[in-house]
């Protein structure tokens, strides 16, 4: 004779709410509610099972079961497998519509100052060939904007710089920090910026052409603040963090 468990494993649904309410119904003064249940449940299949007995019905409900699990997960594999070319073919697609190699790593930076100069917060995003993401957001104490986004690039530098990509490229929308900065690597008077006589800009930019010196290949570009999203929204979470 079945047990229990096995009836519960393959009864269906309005099975057991149907035994349920037998149970109710029927329940004796030497059965508690479980037992009853049981009871209800055993006839109930017992009855679907007919002349073939109830081994046979979990037997063929057991199958059913088990070939639903395999549709479920080849359709689960299917699904996974059409995410992951869906995922290769964006990067594919960004790559090819950014000029960048599939073996790039890229960087999105942006500082925020609330009033300026006031509350300073950064923002940055370092992507990996993959498309794996590590975010920045970090409240860096005073000054005005341009020093905010110094102190971000810097710190989505110095993020990558751990993960030693062997190409990166760090785009902002700072035409003053990314003019001022390659100003120097591409021995270009087009762009030079004069950075304004204070301490804190010099050592941030001194700080992030050393940083920059460390990386075997890189590349610095202005993009929109529209194209920036990400990173303005890192940095401007960060000014509430005071």
């Amino acid at each position: 004779m079945p047990t229990h468990d096995q009836l519960l494993a393959i009864a269906f649904k309005a099975e057991l709410t149907k035994s349920q309410r037998l149970a109710k119904a029927n329940i004796t003064e030497s059965q508690n509610l479980e037992q009853a249940q049981e009871h209800a449940l055993e006839k109930i299949l017992f009855n679907i099972a007919g002349e073939k007995g109830l081994e046979n019905l979990i037997a063929i409900r057991l199958l059913e079961q088990e070939k639903i699990r395999a549709r479920h997960i080849v359709r689960q594999q299917l699904q996974a497998e059409k995410l992951a070319q869906h995922k290769q073919s964006n990067k594919q697609s960004n790559c090819a519509i950014n000029g960048l190699g599939a073996d790039t790593w890229q960087a999105y930076f942006d500082g925020s100052a609330h009033p300026n100069p006031g509350k300073i917060g950064i923002g940055g995003v370092v992507v990996s060939p993959s498309g794996i993401k590590i975010e920045i957001s970090r409240a860096m104490g005073y000054g005005d904007s341009n020093e905010a986004e110094f102190y971000a690039l810097n710190a989505v530098l110095a993020c990558a710089l751990e993960q030693r990509p062997a190409k990166l490229v760090v785009f902002g929308d700072s035409r003053t920090v990314i003019d001022s900065v390659n100003a120097d690597r591409t021995h270009s008077k087009k762009n030079t910026v004069s950075l304004p006589a204070c301490s804190t800009l010099q050592e941030q930019c001194e700080q992030a052409k050393q940083l920059i010196a460390k990386f075997t290949d890189i590349r610095l570009i202005w993009i929109p603040r529209k194209k920036n999203a990400e990173a303005d929204a890192l940095s401007q979470n960060a000014v509430t963090l005071f």
